[in-house]
């Protein structure tokens, strides 16, 4: 419409030649207002928020992009940008870990969120979880050299972390399998 064009014209000049960015944020919201699903907004706000560090406001955005969306590489960009700035601006593990079970949700053989998902159990020290995920990892795994590591880790987290002596045994076992001399499964099942 005429008038949502004059707003972002106007939200525009007042970011551009005025450098008042409260004002051009009111009218980009405005136009957004007229037509929800309107890009050109949406991207102005983008840019104008993360100018201005206004992350609450930009996770905002990055979600209305993500539910406007039909591309799903697309949404899951804009998903790892959330998490991403949940974990890094925000200094929130559970929204990050949320976020990228969401990612899974969508695809449950996203092999980055996985390692993402790693990575922040590991550092909370979410055994379960820790374990669950690696699990995970190895099922969507056929390669031995990279089930190995992954094995190892597993069982070096079920016998020192979950406190499951059977399972560790069989994982350790599982790894022999595979690397024979895999030095760190033959010590520990010794």
């Amino acid at each position: 419409s005429l008038l949502r064009e004059l707003l972002l014209g106007v939200a525009a000049a007042y970011d551009e030649k005025l450098g008042e960015s409260e004002k051009a944020v009111e009218y980009y919201r405005r136009a957004q207002a007229i037509e929800p699903d309107d890009p050109t907004a949406l991207s102005a706000l983008e840019k104008l928020y993360t100018r201005h560090e206004r992350w609450s406001d930009l996770l905002e955005t990055y979600r209305r992009k993500a539910e406007l969306t039909t591309d799903p590489a697309e949404r899951e960009g804009l998903y790892f940008r959330m998490a991403s700035l949940w974990e890094e601006q925000l200094g929130n593990v559970d929204e990050a870990i949320a976020t990228y079970k969401e990612v899974l949700g969508q695809d449950d053989g996203n092999q980055r969120a996985l390692k993402a998902l790693d990575r922040l159990y590991l550092g909370k020290s979410a055994w379960h979880e820790l374990g669950d995920n690696l699990s995970r990892q190895l099922a969507l795994t056929s390669e031995a050299a990279q089930m190995v590591p992954l094995l190892v880790r597993l069982a070096d987290l079920r016998e020192h972390k979950l406190g499951e002596m059977a399972a560790a045994v069989d994982t350790y076992r599982q790894v022999l399998e595979l690397q024979p001399d895999n030095a760190p499964s033959t010590a520990a099942l010794e």
